[in-house]
C-alpha cells in the first residue's frame, strides 16, 4: 500500500503531519537527519524504527495501528536524500505524498550572516526540497496521481528571520515549479493548508490526504504545494 513520506521529520510539525496520515491508514515513512529524531517519531506512533539496510521500522501496531519507515538523511546530501525516498518507495511502494518539512531555522536580520551561512541555509530549506520534488515528482506524473507538499508559514518576509524568510519564498517557487499541471500548460486550484483560496497552488488529488491533513488536532501548519 502505498503511504505518505515526512522529511525534516522532527518533534513539532512534521511528527504532528505524520500523525495525521497515520489517522487516514497510511503508511508512514519518517525522514530526518538524526535516527533519534526518527527513531522518537517512530515510537510516538507506537512503532519501532530501524535502520534502512535492516529492513526494520515497519511492523503494525500501536495507538493508531501504523505502519512505519525510521529512515535518516541530511537533506542537503542529495544522494543521501534520494537514497532514503528509494528506501521508503521499497518499504511502501512509491508514495502517494510526500512533505517537505526540513528548515534551519534561527533569527538573523540582512548582513548578520556570512554568504556562507546563507548557502547552507539556502541548501535545506530549498534545494531539499527541489532534490525531493525531482525525484518523485515523475513517477506522481507517470501515475497520474500524487501529491508533493511543503510546509511554509511565511507568506510574507520577517526582518528578523532573513534567511528563513528567502528559504520559505524559495521552496514556495519550488512547489508551484514542480507542479505537474503546470508543466502541462493546466491550471492547478490554489488554496493554503486550511483549503481556503490562495496564491499557492496544490495537487491534492485525493480526499484522504485532504481530509488526513484537515483532522482535528494540534496544529500542523503550513502552505500545501504540489
Amino acid at each position: 500500500m502505498s503511504g505518505a513520506v515526512v522529511i525534516g521529520a522532527g518533534p513539532a510539525i512534521g511528527q504532528a503531519v505524520a500523525r495525521r496520515f497515520a489517522r487516514a491508514g497510511m503508511p508512514v515513512a519518517l525522514i530526518a537527519r538524526s535516527r533519534r529524531t526518527v527513531d522518537e517519531g517512530a515510537r510516538a506512533l507506537g512503532t519501532t524504527g530501524g535502520a534502512p539496510e535492516a529492513g526494520a521500522g515497519t511492523r503494525a501496531g500501536g495507538e493508531h495501528g501504523a505502519r512505519v519507515a525510521a529512515l535518516t538523511a541530511d537533506v542537503s546530501d542529495e544522494a543521501a536524500l534520494r537514497a532514503a525516498l528509494d528506501a521508503a518507495a521499497d518499504r511502501f511502494a512509491p508514495p502517494d505524498v510526500v512533505v517537505y518539512n526540513a528548515a534551519i531555522v534561527r533569527p538573523d536580520r540582512v548582513g548578520e550572516l556570512s554568504a556562507r551561512d546563507h548557502l547552507d541555509a539556502c541548501a535545506v530549506n530549498v534545494v531539499g526540497a527541489h532534490t525531493a520534488a525531482a525525484h518523485v515528482a515523475p513517477a506522481m506524473a507517470r501515475r497520474g496521481s500524487g501529491t508533493f507538499l511543503v510546509t511554509s508559514g511565511m507568506p510574507r518576509p520577517v526582518p528578523r528571520y532573513v534567511s528563513l524568510s528567502l528559504g520559505k519564498a524559495g521552496v514556495r517557487a519550488t512547489g508551484l515549479a514542480a507542479r505537474p499541471g503546470a508543466r502541462a500548460g493546466r491550471r492547478a486550484r490554489g488554496g493554503d493548508h486550511r483549503g481556503r483560496p490562495g496564491r499557492a497552488g496544490h495537487g491534492l488529488r485525493s480526499g484522504r490526504h485532504r481530509r488526513a491533513l484537515l483532522a482535528p488536532a494540534r496544529p500542523a501548519t503550513g502552505v500545501p504545494m504540489p
